[in-house]
């Protein structure tokens, strides 16, 4: 009898320690499943090597930038100065440049005055409006040239050039008074003052 009695209290503690020890498992699977999600969903750490990389080449894209940027400005300077040494040669050089239109304005002007002088028939009119179309050539050649001169030699050959031009047509007119002579030298002749407007 007391056998029993001892066997009613026992199987019930041996079923509550049986159903005590699910409930611990079930609750020790819920709790590793959870910490498996958490880690799953926990953004990666950051490296700090990378992080240190990342900052070095930004350091030294700024470092290149700043370079290109110091190269960027000498040359600048460098472009400067050399326009500005170019400038003083161009003017150093344009005195003889001066000089050496003004010379050969003034040889160019003389030979056309003595090729009109000379004529005094059909024959010699064309003959120089031949020579006077190759001047005229030579002519409209300074005149681009001495748009590089500085004003005042610009405006001293234009002098050159008025003060000549009086004394062409003088010449011009005598040589006109020989027969035939007008219509052959009228295109050249009017060519020729044109390349001379150029030049004032």
């Amino acid at each position: 009898m007391k056998m029993r009695s001892y066997y009613i209290w026992l199987l019930p503690l041996i079923g509550l320690c049986l159903v005590g020890l699910i409930i611990m498992i079930i609750l020790d699977s819920n709790i590793a499943r959870q910490n498996r999600l958490l880690e799953a969903n926990q953004p990666a750490p950051i490296s700090t090597t990378e992080t240190t990389t990342e900052a070095a080449n930004t350091a030294q894209s700024e470092t290149s930038s700043s370079s290109s940027s110091s190269e960027a400005v000498a040359e600048i300077h460098e472009d400067n100065l050399a326009d500005t040494h170019a400038t003083g040669e161009a003017t150093d050089a344009a005195e003889p440049i001066s000089f050496d239109l003004g010379l050969a304005l003034t040889n160019t002007l003389d030979s056309s005055l003595r090729l009109i002088k000379g004529v005094n028939s059909e024959a010699t009119a064309r003959s120089a409006s031949q020579e006077l179309t190759n001047l005229t050539q030579v002519l409209t050649g300074y005149a681009t040239l001495s748009k590089l001169l500085p004003e005042d030699s610009q405006k001293a050959i234009a002098g050159q050039v008025e003060n000549f031009s009086s004394s062409f047509a003088v010449a011009f007119q005598a040589a006109n008074s020989h027969a035939g002579v007008e219509s052959i030298l009228a295109d050249a002749e009017q060519n020729f003052m044109q390349a001379l407007e150029g030049l004032k």
